[in-house]
């Protein structure tokens, strides 16, 4: 395996020292899937294209070679359709005596890629899933094919994105004060997806699991994998996953960016979800905007005793790390005051949710405040990903006979 594992990391350092001009290449690792037969073994494909030569190049060790097995390639005819097509069986070979069995499938037309292939250019392979199958028809070995590169991987464009993630209204009263941050990097030739998370009821190991929405509108969610308890640590729990020129394999993705809106979350073990978030696209740095709007909320005709309060609204949301706000400050509330924040279901929708009640402050003078901030991983109006979707909505002050007695809206 080692043998291998040199091979790839050797073609990956040449994708990393090529210059612009000269030929482009890059290299994608393969995964065994969750079955014990496979799991030692490992696989790579390679592209190496230039003026004269259109090298496609898939290897592999570590495959089981008794009961007459064979290995063949199997591509998909385009990037995410599930629809295979074969390339051909693998050759097989021992460079060393008792060293690994090696097999490989190499397709090089020259000038102009194999025609098995289906394409006029190596780039349009890109993304593709790629299996390695036996002839009993079980795939051995998964991944995707890389995107060719000019020049130094390490000076493509660092795309980033963060977001917190907020507790689950329906698991309030079992997730404490639990929070978390994932984070995407999908930046060169490394792509990776963490967890950072703390102040977790403390269940023991592998006691919390982050799963991953199948698609942007499913209600399908796949199991990724178990974060990691840090025993040094009360609470914390962390998880970090890493690919080379593709997403990390446990995501079953060829890039971090198409994970672009769907949703993530952690579940204990009873499958009870416990936080989640939105997954944000991986952007350059500075592309994401903050968001600060503050909007006054006024007494309505039914006021009654706020009718001299004063109150506003605030929402902030940070581009850069994904951290989310929602406030309503207000004074001159009567001491016992029951006041309760109200925030339309969208924009003008003529329709409220309840967010909370309003807590009276220890400084007095009637200042009272409603704060959720998803950094203490806090739970947003109305199920929102993040601030940004609560502007232009309005929000109300009503006691609790359901009387609006303040009003105000978000640009």
């Amino acid at each position: 395996m080692a043998t291998l594992l040199a091979a790839a990391f050797t073609f990956a350092h040449l994708a990393l020292s090529v210059p612009a001009g000269a030929d482009v290449k890059n290299t994608g690792a393969l995964h065994p899937p969750v079955l014990p037969a496979f799991s030692h073994a490992i696989g790579h494909v390679a592209l190496d294209k230039g003026a004269a030569k259109n090298l496609f190049d898939v290897s592999a060790e570590g495959l089981p070679a008794t009961g007459g097995f064979v290995y063949s390639v199997f591509l998909e005819n385009a990037a995410g359709s599930s629809v295979f097509i074969p390339l051909g069986t693998m050759t097989t070979n021992t460079p060393k005596p008792g060293g690994p069995q090696l097999w490989n499938l190499n397709l090089d037309g020259g000038a102009e890629p194999d025609p098995l292939l289906g394409v006029a250019s190596l780039d349009d392979l890109a993304d593709r899933k790629l299996e390695i199958r036996n002839n009993a028809h079980v795939t051995a070995l998964i991944g995707y094919v890389p995107r060719l590169v000019a020049g130094a991987i390490n000076k493509t464009p660092s795309l980033k994105g963060a977001m917190y993630m907020q507790r689950d209204e329906n698991a309030v009263m079992v997730a404490g004060d639990a929070r978390a941050k994932l984070i995407i990097n999908e930046s060169g030739s490394v792509e990776e997806l963490s967890i950072l998370g703390a102040e977790f009821p403390i269940l023991g190991q592998n006691a919390y699991g982050l799963y991953i929405q199948s698609t942007p509108t499913s209600s399908i969610y796949n199991f990724v994998a178990g974060l990691t308890f840090d025993a040094k640590v009360d609470g914390k729990n962390q998880l970090l996953l890493s690919g080379l020129n593709n997403a990390p394999k446990e995501l079953g993705v060829p890039h971090m960016s198409a994970l672009a809106g769907r949703t993530a979350q952690i579940r204990d073990s009873t499958n009870r979800v416990i936080l989640w978030c939105d997954i944000p696209a991986p952007a350059a740095k500075g592309s994401v905007k903050n968001l600060n709007e503050k909007a006054p909320l006024a007494p309505t005709a039914s006021a009654g005793p706020l009718s001299a309060a004063k109150a506003a609204v605030t929402i902030k949301f940070n581009g850069k790390d994904g951290r989310s706000i929602f406030d309503v400050a207000g004074s001159g509330f009567p001491v016992n005051a029951s006041s309760i924040v109200w925030v339309e279901t969208g924009n003008n929708t003529n329709k409220f949710t309840r967010a909370g009640l309003l807590q009276p402050l220890p400084s007095g003078k009637g200042k009272t405040n409603f704060h959720a901030d998803t950094s203490l991983g806090d739970p947003l109006p109305d199920g929102v990903a993040d601030a940004r979707d609560l502007a232009g909505r309005r929000v109300q002050i009503r006691n609790n006979s359901n009387v609006v007695q303040m009003e105000g809206a978000l640009k």
